[in-house]
């Protein structure tokens, strides 16, 4: 599923969340999927898109719970990209880049911000791309209210809804979440998804 130029959706499946490929010459995966058959399938389908694997440089994963990094393995063994996450994780690989709030992550003419949004888990982050006006949420956001869930080792509403109100400052066109569908509007689903957590208190 095309996004935007150079910027694709390999859907979930199976558990397994939403990843994101962008570039064509310094690839840049968001998120790797449940296991090592979905890191497989992510490295068909980038070949489908006429990319080459080999280009992936990068991974940056929103959290690290299963269904986010589970296929890093293999796809680290393929391409031994650099891997970014929020400074709070730990996922036992070399080549890791801890990142926090505030940090920018470039290549190609993509320049993502580094937002830490905890309450799904604590090292959940966004990325935000200010020139496109695209929204990477991780499980922080979904669409149409939904939200990622606060009741697993590392949730808490609380902040879940403080980093919901921060996304509402930020002009959001396109908003990419780990599961369901990207949408336009992003902006709508951030504030319905606000409300929503707001409502629980």
């Amino acid at each position: 599923m095309k996004i935007a130029d150079r910027i694709y959706c390999i859907p979930e499946e199976m558990f397994s969340s939403n990843v994101y490929v962008l570039g064509e010459e310094e690839i840049c995966l968001i998120d790797t999927g449940l296991t090592g058959l979905h890191a497989q399938r992510i490295l068909r389908e980038v070949e489908r898109l006429n990319l080459r694997k080999e280009k992936i440089k990068r991974v940056i994963l929103t959290h690290t719970h299963p269904d986010h990094k589970g296929g890093l393995g293999k796809i680290y063994q393929v391409t031994r990209p650099a891997v970014y996450v929020h400074k709070t994780a730990k996922i036992g690989l070399t080549n890791v880049k801890n990142v926090d709030d505030g940090d920018t992550i470039t290549f190609e003419d993509f320049t993502l911000g580094v937002l830490h949004t905890p309450g799904h888990k604590i090292d959940c982050i966004c990325l935000y791309d200010a020139k496109r006006k695209i929204l990477f949420s991780g499980d922080t956001v979904f669409t149409h209210g939904s939200v990622g869930r606060t009741d697993m080792p590392g949730g808490d509403t609380a902040a879940l809804l403080s980093s919901l109100e921060r996304l509402k400052e930020y002009d959001v066109d396109i908003l990419c979440p780990g599961h369901m569908t990207p949408v336009r509007n992003g902006n709508e689903h951030i504030n319905a998804g606000y409300e929503f957590v707001k409502s629980m208190f």
